[in-house]
């Protein structure tokens, strides 16, 4: 709703007012923490389902004593999927390949996770010891109970409350200034 506001009041012009430089450099610091926080996760090390999102982690552990302990403790088995997967995402944005009707309607990364997950079939049974097992893998809920359990709808009474209402506004409305 406060983007549509500020697409009426043609708000946008207030963009403007910030150099590019500025919004590029903001862009590439988040680009840098996400490749960092993803690190272990590409070495096979870090178990946690989506990582610590804290520089100081639960754990006692920062980003960077994790990539350390990656480097030191790596998974040969998912190097070996994540490079490979790496290398589909990079290839498939080639021009060349764009060209092709197959490359543009089919996407990279539904190719990259069907055949990390080919790999990794091969591994358990051809190369057990390159096997990735229960705890680098995605968990499925396994009925329609279980994914009925994770979906939450949204709790509007909370608006009805003036000082988490005014939170949620401001929050809300932050978010909208900086898209």
């Amino acid at each position: 709703v406060f983007q549509i506001m500020l697409g009426v009041l043609r708000a946008g012009i207030i963009g403007y007012y910030f150099p590019s430089s500025v919004i590029k450099g903001m862009l590439s610091a988040i680009g840098l923490i996400l490749i960092f926080k993803q690190i272990p996760h590409f070495l096979g090390v870090d178990k946690d389902t989506f990582g610590d999102l804290a520089f100081w982690q639960a754990d006692n552990e920062n980003t960077f004593s994790e990539i350390y302990y990656a480097l030191t403790h790596p998974e040969f088995g998912a190097i070996i999927i994540g490079v490979i997967s790496l290398g589909i995402l990079i290839l498939w944005e080639r021009p060349a390949l764009k060209r092709l009707k197959f490359f543009q309607f089919v996407p990279g990364a539904l190719i990259a996770v069907v055949l990390g997950t080919a790999i990794n079939i091969f591994f358990e049974s051809g190369v057990p010891a390159l096997f990735l097992s229960g705890e680098h893998l995605v968990k499925l809920p396994s009925d329609i109970d279980s994914v009925m359990a994770d979906i939450n709808m949204p709790d509007f009474s909370i608006l009805l409350d003036r000082e988490k209402s005014a939170n949620v506004l401001l929050v809300g409305f932050t978010i909208a200034l900086v898209a």
